[in-house]
């Protein structure tokens, strides 16, 4: 088993339980690293997203970067991969937009999506459907989005303000169809489903 870490530093890591120190390290980012992640689809390919404004990918095979997605005027915060293709990846940054990238045309963002109304923390592709992303932002809400991948439309389907400060983290349940979970500065954690009231 094998993890990246992101890191203040600028630097990425990449560790096994089984040694004490890193197996390896990348480069290239300058400004602090919010997070590193794994492809559903390939043992050696990672993003990582980072306060230059940047997502970068990397290939576990090579010491340098691969592709360096631009489009986001602030921080990026979080990046995703959608589970289904394995070219799509969503990313949420500080200037309150989601945007969709190919991994094959890297000069410019497939769509962004806008309707939080400050920094978007973080965004989760579903497990059980390649159109649905959640997002929380520190504007107190989660979101579900229909990306529409086929059309130039989206549509945010669900805007829920049930935590009291910045939501900071969520997912999916990968076994429970339609259950995610939120992670706020008001020290709750929900467990809900899509369409209902949240319970904290």
């Amino acid at each position: 088993m094998r993890h990246c870490n992101q890191s203040m530093c600028s630097q990425i890591k990449l560790w096994t339980p089984e040694m004490p120190q890193s197996l390896n390290s990348w480069n290239g980012h300058q400004g602090f690293i919010y997070r590193a992640c794994w492809s559903p689809k390939s043992a050696f390919a990672f993003l990582s997203c980072s306060a230059d404004c940047s997502v970068r990918m990397w290939d576990t095979r090579s010491p340098v970067c691969a592709f360096t997605f631009l489009g986001h005027q602030h921080e990026v915060l979080s990046v995703d991969w959608c589970k289904y293709d394995e070219y799509t990846f969503a990313s949420g940054g500080a200037d309150r937009t989601i945007r969709l990238w190919d991994t094959r045309r890297s000069n410019q963002c497939m769509k962004t999506m806008v309707g939080h109304r400050y920094a978007v923390r973080n965004v989760k592709f579903s497990p059980f459907s390649p159109q649905h992303l959640l997002s929380c932002s520190y504007d107190l809400t989660v979101a579900l989005w229909n990306c529409m991948f086929n059309t130039g439309s989206h549509s945010l389907m669900i805007n829920s303000e049930h935590h009291k400060e910045f939501v900071v983290a969520l997912d999916f349940n990968v076994l429970h169809d339609g259950q995610v979970a939120s992670a706020s500065w008001d020290r709750s954690t929900c467990v809900w489903s899509l369409g209902q009231n949240p319970d904290r």
